[in-house]
């Protein structure tokens, strides 16, 4: 490895480093935070997530219930999406909150959110109350995203978690609210949701923009660096929502709202598992001394994900079932091969979450430009095999876009090899 390629592909490490580390006691008690006492927050989030979302499956009518599962989705993709991988400078680089970083922010938010909002009307024919609400939601959810990426960059990874997922929250309270006041479409539900966003944004700016300790100057922003990240994480985003975006086309709302059913049961404890090694993994790899020091990261990473995965999805096939009848009345009919077909989508996720966290820490810009192509043509591939898989039914759709997921492992694991095996000269 050439002492120029190590230079672009660890750019400002060591001033990164120490912008990286505050004075705070909360910020030194958060860098403490292991990958699985975040994987702990994400579980409670992720439990109030589920419950909420359990409780408006069991109330709504499914249609509603279905397109509700869809504007989650969108809206979850989209705030992610709309700092055009503003959240990957920060991480990648020492990068200090002021206004070109707000400025910035907003200049490539507005344009996504329009685009969705046309979009999401033209294909799925939404209602002019339900694209409001998603609209506010993905302007004030890019403000937080951005937020949680600084405290992330600076390692305090519970804070950043926990602004991460504030709307986990506030969907539980959706669901609360529906046990009193039963929602007959997805718009007041939605308000809800996006609350969580409305809180959190100016919170989380305003905590940051007070706080001192940055010790590193501040870099210039890189369209084109932030736009090849951006790309990459946007194609790796577009799989983790794939199927509620296709089902509605490919299938019906009312199939939506079983695969979301479906997905709270079985795919979300593998979701938590590949959230929380991407959250924590990706700036101890950036701040890792050399290859060695890399590959026993992943391997213990990987020991650990798969040594709970594994076993934890035998225990769903068997038990999901008749949990799912229990929790729901019969409403939603989850089969043995139906919980299959999840369960394999779960653990592709999670190695993705390895394979593309090494690739995004690790790769140089033009890999992730590279990269950014291949994320897309996993996609392609995962729109590709649902539209062939949706003609046996939910299950088969589940299976096609696992497919992409299978794609994009193999192209991040590409990259990430390049940097695990060779030796620093």
């Amino acid at each position: 490895m050439t002492a120029a390629r190590v230079q672009e592909a660890i750019p400002c490490a060591h001033a990164y480093r120490g912008d990286a580390i505050e004075n705070s006691a909360n910020g030194n008690r958060d860098r403490k935070g292991s990958t699985f006492s975040v994987a702990a927050v994400y579980a409670v989030s992720g439990a109030g997530f589920a419950v909420g979302l359990l409780l408006l499956a069991r109330t709504m009518p499914e249609a509603a219930y279905g397109q509700l599962a869809l504007l989650i989705a969108l809206l979850n993709l989209s705030h992610r999406v709309a700092p055009l991988g503003l959240d990957g400078l920060v991480n990648r680089h020492p990068v200090d909150l002021g206004p070109a970083l707000l400025g910035r922010l907003y200049a490539a938010a507005v344009p996504v959110t329009v685009l969705v909002l046309v979009a999401s009307r033209a294909v799925y024919g939404l209602g002019t109350r339900e694209l409001t609400w998603l609209g506010i939601g993905i302007l004030a959810g890019a403000a937080s995203y951005l937020g949680a990426s600084l405290l992330q960059a600076r390692h305090r990874f519970l804070s950043s978690a926990l602004v991460n997922h504030a709307t986990d929250f506030t969907v539980l309270l959706a669901g609360i609210i529906s046990l009193a006041f039963v929602f007959r479409d997805a718009a007041p539900p939605l308000g809800i949701v996006v609350g969580g966003h409305l809180i959190a944004a100016p919170l989380v700016l305003a905590r940051i923009r007070g706080s001192s300790g940055s010790t590193a100057e501040s870099v210039p922003l890189s369209w084109r660096e932030s736009l090849s990240y951006a790309g990459f994480v946007a194609g790796a985003m577009a799989l983790q929502q794939l199927d509620r975006l296709v089902i509605p086309r490919l299938l019906s709302f009312e199939a939506l709202a079983s695969f979301s059913v479906l997905a709270v049961l079985v795919i979300a404890p593998f979701h938590v598992l590949q959230l929380a090694v991407e959250h924590t993994l990706l700036p101890r790899l950036r701040h890792a001394a050399g290859p060695v020091e890399r590959r026993r990261l992943l391997r213990t990473e990987a020991l650990a994900l798969f040594g709970i995965g594994l076993p934890a999805g035998l225990l769903a096939v068997g038990i999901v079932p008749w949990l799912a009848d229990l929790l729901l009345a019969g409403k939603y009919d989850l089969g043995r091969g139906l919980v299959l077909a999840a369960v394999v989508a779960g653990l592709l996720r999670v190695a993705s979450g390895l394979a593309r966290t090494t690739a995004a820490a690790l790769g140089t810009t033009s890999e992730l430009a590279r990269l950014n192509a291949q994320a897309w043509f996993a996609v392609g591939v995962g729109v590709a095999g649902a539209a062939v898989g949706s003609r046996f039914g939910l299950a088969g759709t589940i299976y096609g876009t696992s497919l992409g997921w299978a794609a994009l492992v193999v192209a991040a694991m590409r990259v990430g090899a390049q940097h695990i095996k060779e030796e620093a000269e």
